[in-house]
């Protein structure tokens, strides 16, 4: 399969257990998230460049830890 689901690779087949990206990149050793995403439309509103920044912390975060997961990317 082309897509794959990162919270499968935390859960190693228990589904009871889910981490949010911001515990999984940390726990992986990475930076953590630089936001909230339920503020995102706020911040959006106030400062588009720190919302554009979320974004591309968010990407990066999952970049590496589908590398840690997976080290195919």
């Amino acid at each position: 399969d082309f897509w794959v689901d990162l919270m499968q690779c935390w859960q190693a087949g228990d589904y009871r257990e889910t981490i949010s990206l911001d515990r999984f990149a940390k726990a992986l050793g990475h930076g953590g998230k630089n936001g909230s995403g339920a503020a995102f439309a706020e911040t959006l509103e106030k400062d588009e460049s720190a919302a554009i920044a979320y974004l591309e912390n968010d990407l990066l975060l999952t970049r590496q830890v589908a590398t840690a997961c997976f080290n195919v990317f």
